[in-house]
């Protein structure tokens, strides 16, 4: 008989620098505009999805925190945490200390970032993503 128990870890996240968005449309020709580059609810709210924050911590096709961490070793530990760990809610409300932040414009709390990457060829990648300022 195995024996089961269930534990549950209340987190809060805080930020260390900027948190940067660019929200993925689906296919690599598509260019999201700006504002859809963030997650946003109904009300207008900043979110992040549980499955983002799982995917940094055990993704196997990038460089996730497991494989970061732990070498050749890092994809079993990676495999070993995804089959038993579930993050709610699934859309995370983004917060500051008073409540949460809602997107009412570009500009304050909410800028966007404009750089220009140099890709395989020297070719130019212009991106503009929205950025939320610290604290």
């Amino acid at each position: 008989m195995a024996i089961q128990s269930k534990m549950t870890i209340k987190v809060q996240l805080a930020g260390l620098r900027p948190l940067m968005f660019d929200r993925y449309a689906g296919d690599n020709n598509t260019q999201l505009p700006v504002m859809e580059k963030m997650y946003l609810n109904q009300a207008m709210g900043l979110e992040m999805p549980a499955l983002n924050i799982l995917s940094l911590l055990v993704a196997e096709n990038t460089k996730s925190v497991c494989r970061q961490f732990f070498g050749k070793n890092g994809k079993t530990i990676a495999l070993g945490i995804s089959s038993f760990t579930s993050i709610s809610p699934f859309e995370i409300p983004i917060c500051d200390d008073d409540g949460p932040i809602r997107f009412t414009g570009f500009g304050g709390q909410i800028n966007t970032h404009k750089a220009v990457a140099r890709v395989k060829g020297g070719i130019p990648n212009p991106k503009e993503r929205p950025v939320l300022s610290l604290p």
